[in-house]
C-alpha cells in the first residue's frame, strides 16, 4: 500500500515529506525538477518553494510552463525537455498532460494505461542536464533531483556529467520496477536505493 500524503506536502505519495526528513528539515537549499509539469499539483519541489528553497524546474510542454512563471517566478524555469543530445524532439502531449512523452511508446502505453489519448506532436527543444546546470548554476549545491519524464528517463539522466553534477539525493519514477536498464544506470553513476514507495524511488549520492 501507498503512502498517504501529509498535510501540508504537495508531492504524489509524499514523496516531499520523505525528502525532508532526509535533508534534516533544511531551511534552505537548491533542488532541480525535470519534468516539472505542476508548479504545486503533485509537485516535488513546490513544499522546498514555500520553505524559502529556489531551484530550476523544466518542463517540455509549452502550455504548462507559463504556470511556473506565474506561481513560482523566483525558481529558473524552462520550456526545455531533458535529453542525452541537444536537439529538438517530437513531444507527445496526452490529454492526460501529466503522462505526455518524448517517447511515442510510453505515450501510446499510457494512453492504454490512463484511458487518455494523444491530442497533439509538437517539436520542442532538448538540451542535456549537463548543458542546463552548466549555464543556469554552474557553482550551486544540489541537494536533489527529481525525474518523471515518463519513459524518457534513461536518456535524460544520461545527459549529465555525473562525476561533475552530483545530487544528494536523486529521485525517479520507477513504478516498482527493478533490476531495469534504469535502476543499473543509478547504480553504475553510483546513487543506492533508499526509498520506494510502488511509484517513486529515492536513491542517495554514495560517494557523499
Amino acid at each position: 500500500m501507498r503512502p498517504v500524503k501529509p498535510d501540508g506536502f504537495f508531492g504524489q505519495y509524499g514523496e516531499d515529506a520523505v525528502l525532508n526528513k532526509l535533508l534534516n528539515n533544511k531551511t534552505n537549499g537548491f533542488y532541480i525538477d525535470v519534468g516539472a509539469n505542476h508548479p504545486t499539483e503533485l509537485s516535488n519541489t513546490y513544499y522546498f518553494y514555500l520553505k524559502g528553497w529556489r531551484g530550476i524546474n523544466i518542463e517540455a510542454n509549452p502550455l504548462l510552463i507559463s504556470n511556473f512563471n506565474e506561481v513560482r517566478p523566483e525558481d529558473i524555469n524552462l520550456n526545455l525537455g531533458a535529453a542525452d543530445v541537444s536537439s529538438d524532439m517530437t513531444f507527445y502531449v496526452l490529454s492526460a498532460n501529466t503522462v505526455s512523452s518524448f517517447s511515442e511508446k510510453s505515450a501510446k502505453e499510457n494512453c492504454k494505461n490512463h484511458n487518455c489519448t494523444i491530442v497533439d506532436k509538437i517539436k520542442v527543444k532538448t538540451d542535456t542536464l549537463e548543458n542546463i546546470i552548466n549555464h543556469y548554476a554552474p557553482d550551486k549545491h544540489i541537494d536533489f533531483m527529481s525525474v518523471d519524464v515518463e519513459g524518457f528517463d534513461i536518456q535524460a539522466l544520461k545527459g549529465n556529467d555525473w562525476n561533475k553534477y552530483r545530487p544528494d539525493f536523486l529521485m525517479v519514477e520507477t513504478n516498482g520496477k527493478k533490476m531495469t536498464k534504469l535502476n543499473r544506470l543509478i547504480d553504475k553513476i553510483d546513487y543506492k536505493l533508499i526509498y520506494d514507495n510502488g511509484t517513486n524511488s529515492i536513491y542517495k549520492n554514495v560517494r557523499l
